[in-house]
Parts: C-alpha cells; structure tokens; sequence
C-alpha cells in the first residue's frame, strides 16, 4: 500500500489532516491511522465543516509545503440521512461553499502561487436510492472535482477525470514520481510541470 501522505513524507514533504471530532476512545486508534498511512499530524475537531477549518488553521498558517487535508462531513451526513438534494442537503451544501470560500480567501491562488487547492467528494448520491450511492446510477458516480490556483489554466477537466487521477495530480505538481501501482494520471497539463515545486 502506498497512500498519498506516505508517498509524499519518503520525498520529504509533511502531511497534515483535519476531520470532525470523534470519540474520545478512538483517537489514539485514528491518529494510529493516520500515521500509518503517512499523515504526521492528524487533528479531530467539532461536527462541521467550520469547526474542521477552524481546528486546521494553524496547519494552513504554518505549513508551507506538502499537504494539508481537510475532510467536511456536511453533505455526506445530509445525504444519507436525509437524501441528496433535499432541503437539509442544500443547507449543507451552501455552508460548505461558505466554508470553502473562507479557506479560499486565506490562501494565495494568483498565477504565480505555489499553492494548489482540490476540492472534490469522495461518492456522488441521489440516484436509485436518494440516501444511499452505491448504485450504478449515473448521478451515483459522478463525483466533482475542483483544481485551481498553482498556475492551472481554468477550464473543465478532461473526460474520463476520476478520483484516482487526484494523487498522481498532487504528486505531479510537487514534482514527486507517481508510484507504477497508481491507477490514475494527473489531471493538469502533462506537458508543462506545475509551479507547485517547492
């Protein structure tokens, strides 16, 4: 298994991931996880996707480099628990593009930026079954994914994009080797090698 934050420590650059808080008996177990799978600091903080950003800041101040992962639950639990596109899964979805627009305003995203900003969901939803997404309906498997700053030229992504392509982009752009096991390809420009080195 080579997972992302591994990959990127063996080339010298920390990994940092936030997440909603949980029980007190099993953070020593998932801070546990997250050093195995190469995160070197891992925080837990609140139920919302306010209380991740604001549990991560000091991540965002202080480190320059590497990766920093922010996981927001808001639409996730909306969706199941009340189906996707629903009155609840809206409000969720407006305060993640809230919180989203806080994060993006404390980071330098010009042309010249060494910074690069995914945001992306790891599932779709809404199709056979409204609180579930384990069908092959199509909206079950369309997934966004969102790149910008780091000199990306705006533009949709390539078809065919999937999540798999994410790693290889993050690692592209840090001018890292993409592991041979990695399924997916870099979802920027093959041509030109990011200004993300660094």
């Amino acid at each position: 298994m080579r997972p992302l934050p591994r990959v990127l420590a063996e080339a010298g650059y920390p990994s940092s991931g936030f997440m909603c808080r949980v029980p007190w008996l099993m953070r020593g177990i998932a801070r546990r996880i997250a050093g195995r799978l190469g995160v070197g600091t891992a925080g837990f903080h609140g139920a919302r996707a306010d209380d991740v950003l604001a549990g991560a800041a000091r991540a965002l101040h202080e480190q320059r480099r590497g990766l920093v992962l922010l996981h927001w639950p808001d639409c996730d639990d909306a969706g199941h628990d009340h189906g996707w596109m629903s009155e609840p899964y809206q409000r969720a979805a407006h305060q993640l593009d809230a919180v989203l627009g806080r994060l993006l305003s404390g980071v330098d995203l010009g042309p010249a930026s060494d910074t690069m900003v995914v945001a992306m969901a790891d599932h779709g939803g809404g199709g056979t079954i409204p609180t579930n997404h384990d069908s092959s309906h199509p909206l079950d498997r369309t997934i966004p994914i969102m790149l910008a700053g780091g000199g990306i030229e705006p533009g949709a992504l390539r078809d065919g994009a999937h999540l798999l392509d994410v790693p290889p982009t993050i690692l592209r752009a840090l001018r890292v080797p993409v592991p041979s096991i990695y399924e997916g390809r870099s979802l920027v420009d093959e041509a030109e090698p990011s200004a993300l080195a660094g």
